[in-house]
């Protein structure tokens, strides 16, 4: 028997990644009818968890560029 597969090849400019993303996630999600709502609700907690687990990172390179300057401490003279 036969194995028959859907493929979607996509080239993409990595120099506009937002609409590319956006391109990419809506010719995937279209393509599965009345899935597509839970798709794109699926992406959307994939990517609220991502960000969540990215966020800690860049407030950490914030901390170490801040590192050997001077703060202000309130409250103390």
């Amino acid at each position: 028997m036969a194995d028959i597969k859907k493929k979607l090849e996509m080239l993409v400019d990595v120099d506009q990644p937002i609409e590319e993303i956006k391109e990419c996630i809506i010719a995937i999600s279209i393509m599965h009818g009345s899935q597509q709502i839970e798709i794109l609700k699926e992406v959307e907690i994939w990517l609220g968890e991502t960000i969540e687990q990215a966020t800690p990172k860049v407030t950490k390179q914030k901390d170490d560029s801040n590192e050997g300057e001077e703060t202000d401490i309130v409250g103390k003279e």
